[in-house]
C-alpha cells in the first residue's frame, strides 16, 4: 500500500470534523460505542424499533463506516490510514447488519463488512505499537 497523501490526511480530517463536529453523527457515535451490544438483530429491533433515536443512531454509523469502506476499496483513501484512525465495532455491528440485509437487500453494508475484514487482516501485519515493557 502507497504512503498516505495529503489528500488522505485532508479526507480523514474531514471524518473527524463531521464525527466531532456535527452533532447528531458525534451523539450517535458516542452512543454505538457505549452502548452495550445486543446478541441479536431480533433483540436491536425490540430494543430500538424503526425510527427510534437509537435505530437511527446505529444507521448513521453504520453508513459512516460504509462510506469509509467504500473510499478504501476504490484507491481513494490510504487503507494503513483509515485502519489507524477508525474503531470499526464490527464485533457489535455484525449481529444487526446480517439481520438488517435479510429485509432491505444483501448488499446494505457490504462495504463496512469488507473493510471490518480487510482490517482483521491488516492487523496481523501491522501490530499494536504500543506495550507494558517500553
Amino acid at each position: 500500500m502507497a504512503k498516505p497523501t495529503k489528500d488522505d490526511v485532508e479526507l480523514i480530517l474531514k471524518f473527524f470534523g463531521m464525527i466531532f463536529g456535527e452533532e447528531d453523527v458525534r451523539k450517535a457515535v458516542w452512543w454505538w460505542i457505549e452502548e452495550p451490544a445486543v446478541k441479536s438483530y431480533e433483540e436491536f429491533k425490540e430494543k430500538y424499533p424503526m425510527g427510534s433515536e437509537g435505530n437511527r443512531n446505529f444507521h448513521k454509523c453504520a453508513s459512516l463506516f460504509e462510506m469509509i469502506g467504500i473510499l478504501v476499496y476504490y484507491g481513494l483513501l490510504n487503507q494503513d490510514l483509515a485502519f489507524e484512525s477508525f474503531e470499526l465495532l464490527w464485533d457489535k455491528s455484525e449481529p444487526i447488519v446480517k439481520g438488517v440485509r435479510k429485509e432491505w437487500g444483501p448488499r446494505i453494508y457490504e462495504n463496512y463488512e469488507w473493510l471490518a475484514k480487510k482490517k482483521l487482516e491488516w492487523s496481523k501485519t501491522h501490530p499494536f505499537k504500543y506495550s507494558e515493557e517500553g
